[in-house]
């Protein structure tokens, strides 16, 4: 499932840095709320300069934020399940036609990539890779990759040794980007319940101790988080935030008082189906 809200839309919503201060975490600014950092990211010198406490602060935080989008995903019915990417195999049977993706993978959102592996580093390991130009390629309604003519036709897709396993010299791959991004109230949704879990668990240990049955608890090396199993931890129905509780009636399963907030795929509740009296 991709990710509807990152850290930093958490720490957003949050009031006044409180997370922040307890921990003396200073968030650099343009963060992309990704922990840890990516390695060669523009924030990995930030993440680095964290000690361990402090990384597996934010790594709880993460937690609280990914089981909150959980909860939410499941009492939406699974509707939103965000952009996630992914690596295919592909060997057409003609290099210069399209290749209608939508069959086995749905909804394409974009393409991140196309890796070809040429020339190995040394005999009998995997390939360099070799980026494919962006502009040799495009995607066609979210479901056909064609290759774009550069004279009077189109360049031919590399050829795919399918005698060798993936990453090899003669291989080659697409990185996609799948599905369809929820709205920014999926994400401010996600982002309140976050922080609300957050303040209560993480940043006072104590007000968590009185939870009943069904309590669970995270420890990274040193850092304890306890939450409850979203299931067990939300009353059905509400979560005493007014903003999710909102949303839910909008978007959830069973809708209630602003059921009028419909997805437009919906058919309308206010047109009768079926033969008039």
């Amino acid at each position: 499932m991709g990710s509807w809200a990152t850290l930093a839309d958490l720490f957003d919503c949050c009031p006044s840095g409180d997370f922040q201060k307890q921990t003396g975490i200073t968030l650099p600014s343009n963060w992309d709320g990704v922990v840890p950092a990516p390695s060669g990211g523009a924030h990995e010198a930030w993440w680095t300069s964290l000690n361990t406490a402090q990384q597996n602060s934010l790594l709880a935080a993460q937690d609280v934020l990914d089981a909150a989008q959980q909860w939410l995903h499941q009492k939406t019915c699974h509707k939103w399940p965000g952009i996630t990417t992914r690596t295919i195999w592909l060997d057409p049977e003609c290099r210069y036609d399209p290749i209608d993706l939508s069959l086995e993978l749905g909804r394409v959102e974009s393409i991140v990539q196309v890796v070809e592996y040429v020339e190995p580093v040394v005999s009998g390991t995997t390939g360099t890779v070799s980026v494919v130009d962006s502009d040799t390629y495009r995607l066609e309604d979210h479901a056909v990759l064609v290759r774009q003519a550069t004279d009077s036709k189109p360049d031919p897709w590399p050829e795919q040794d399918g005698d060798l396993p993936l990453g090899y010299p003669g291989t080659w791959n697409v990185q996609l980007q799948l599905g369809e991004m929820p709205g920014k109230l999926h994400t401010l949704a996600v982002a309140q319940l976050g922080c609300d879990l957050l303040s209560v668990c993480l940043l006072t240990p104590s007000a968590c101790d009185t939870l009943p049955e069904g309590v669970t608890s995270m420890n990274r090396n040193g850092v304890t988080l306890t939450v409850r199993s979203m299931l067990e931890a939300l009353q059905a129905g509400g979560t005493n935030n007014e903003f999710t509780d909102m949303f839910l009636n909008a978007y959830g399963c069973d809708r209630g008082d602003y059921a009028g907030m419909r997805d437009p795929a919906d058919v309308s509740p206010f047109i009768a189906v079926g033969d008039a009296e």
